[in-house]
């Protein structure tokens, strides 16, 4: 748009082209600006956050159970009680995962590389997880944690159900960085065997030599934080460690 003034004093024409230029501007700036500001929210959850809520398969406000909101715990536990979990029967992964890995993959939305931020990729982690049941349970703990930079070590108690070790290897089959331990042992909880597990693991993952920090679970354990969190808090730790221990009285 041209505005040309067309005598010594600026006429009521001219200065109505010019306020009108200038809303226009103004306009299009503030269009500009929303949208970056919704893409890039969008972006940065899409990429960091895995407790995302999916409201097409439960009614959770999964930042208020975080939160320990009184109500939304309640709802929580109202919603299970109707509709209770029922587990995979053992041998299920097997079967399904011996036909399409791919399915398996996408099936469990697991992170790929271009959703991760270059700071975790700088800092990859390894983790060892301990089961001795339900292997659903610890699937979905490993598609919470999952990232393909990391490196993750399975173990199977030896007294479970060998289809459980089955299933693992059929997930690890489909994951290029899961592993299923070297040798397995008989955990007795609060003896040496429950260390030597993870000891297994340990020696294993010591062949991938680019991970920063171990971080040893069990089955029946969820993070409440995700991959970045993750990375930025044992960063701060600076090469220390984060152990409980109890003492004998």
């Amino acid at each position: 748009m041209k505005c040309f003034a067309y005598s010594p004093r600026l006429s009521s024409k001219t200065i109505s082209c010019s306020l009108r230029t200038s809303f226009i501007f103004i306009v299009l700036f503030l269009c500009i600006f929303t949208y970056f500001v919704i893409i890039k929210n969008l972006y940065l959850g899409a990429r960091n956050n895995v407790l995302h809520a999916d409201t097409s398969r439960h009614p959770f406000d999964c930042a208020a159970l975080v939160r320990q909101d009184e109500f939304a715990l309640s709802n929580a536990e109202n919603y299970s009680a109707l509709h209770p979990h029922v587990s995979l029967p053992n041998g299920e992964y097997t079967k399904k995962l011996s036909k399409n890995c791919d399915e398996f993959r996408k099936r469990g939305r697991y992170i790929t590389l271009k959703d991760v931020t270059g700071e975790e990729q700088d800092f990859p982690l390894a983790y060892s997880i301990s089961l001795y049941k339900k292997p659903d349970q610890v699937e979905n703990l490993l598609r919470a944690i999952y990232r393909p930079h990391n490196y993750y070590c399975i173990h199977v108690d030896k007294s479970s159900n060998p289809l459980i070790l089955s299933d693992m290897k059929a997930i690890a089959k489909c994951l290029p960085n899961v592993y299923i331990a070297s040798r397995i042992v008989d955990v007795e909880w609060g003896v040496f065997s429950q260390t030597e597990a993870e000891l297994i693991c340990m020696r294993d993952l010591l062949k991938y030599k680019k991970w920063k920090y171990f971080i040893n679970l069990t089955g029946q354990e969820y993070p409440l934080k995700t991959n970045l969190q993750i990375v930025r808090i044992v960063k701060a730790l600076k090469g220390a460690n984060d152990i409980e221990g109890t003492r004998n009285k």
